[in-house]
Order: C-alpha cells, then structure tokens, then sequence
C-alpha cells in the first residue's frame, strides 16, 4: 500500500499550536489555582500569605491566558488562508475562533484529509 507523503507543518501553524498548547495549559493551571484558592477559602484554618500567593497566581494566570489569545487572535488574522479556514468553522454553533485555529493547527489545516470520512 502506498502512504501518502508525510507534509510538516508551516511555521505559522507550528507557532499557533505552540501558543494553542499553552494557552490549554495555562487555562488548567487557572482553574487549578481557583480550585486550591476556594478550597483555602472555605477551610478551617487560612493562611493569609497562601491565599494571596494563590491570588497572585490566579491574576498571572488571567493575565498570561488574555494575551496568548490576543496574539493567536492577530496570527491568525495576519494568514488569509487560516482566516478564511477558521471563519467556516465558526459558523458553527458554539465554536470560537480561538477553537477552530487549534483544532487547524493540530490537523496541519487537514491537509492529509482526502475526504469527509
């Protein structure tokens, strides 16, 4: 059987996955910190340095997840291919920008899908 020839991905895809990736890893590590600061909250014992350490993290978390989305949001605006690409999923119900530049990204913009199966 012949395979079809393995295609790498551009630069640009391979720069928004990275920035998709850590944007999903930073959202974990947001709802982490919110996770451990409600838990500390509503403990026996608080501890004030704790909680505003924890504080902290959630802002640079907050802060770290707007800008990664702003800079995938302007990539993604600067390739008119990906763009016109992205906008046809987002016709879809429910599904942002930010997800159908990943889900592209991921699939190195389908390119090795022959067909809709």
């Amino acid at each position: 059987r012949s395979l079809p020839a393995w295609q790498p991905t551009s630069l640009q895809y391979r720069e928004l996955l990275d920035l998709c990736r850590e944007l999903s890893s930073v959202k974990k590590d947001l709802v982490r910190a919110k996770c451990r600061l409600h838990a500390m909250e509503h403990s026996w014992h608080r501890n004030a340095r704790v909680t505003a350490l924890k504080t902290g993290q959630i802002e640079f978390y907050t802060w770290a997840a707007e800008e990664i989305e702003i800079e995938i949001k302007i990539l993604a605006e600067e390739d008119r291919v990906l763009k016109e690409k992205a906008d046809r999923r987002t016709k879809v119900k429910g599904l942002g920008l930010i997800t159908a530049v990943a889900v592209l990204c991921e699939t190195n913009g389908f390119r090795l899908f022959n067909n809709i199966r």
